[in-house]
């Protein structure tokens, strides 16, 4: 059974309970979820890109400081 199906069915059985506002309210509930589950996967690959951007700069700079070291040796 598919996801598809699952909410015809549960749609049907809410409609039925409790009427066109509790499918309302439910569609509702399930719109916000899904509205949070993608601020957060979009926080989340910022935030990855931010350390990875971080990391890549650390080792530039410790690149840099060796190749100074390396230029004073005679």
């Amino acid at each position: 059974m598919g996801f598809v199906s699952l909410l015809a069915i549960a749609g049907t059985v809410l409609l039925l309970a409790g009427g066109v506002m509790g499918v309302l309210n439910w569609m509702v509930t399930v719109l916000g979820v899904l509205v949070l589950l993608v601020v957060w996967v979009v926080v989340s690959y910022n935030r990855l890109v931010a350390l990875r951007t971080r990391a890549s700069e650390a080792w530039a700079d410790n690149e840099v400081q060796l190749k100074r070291r390396y230029n004073l040796i005679p």
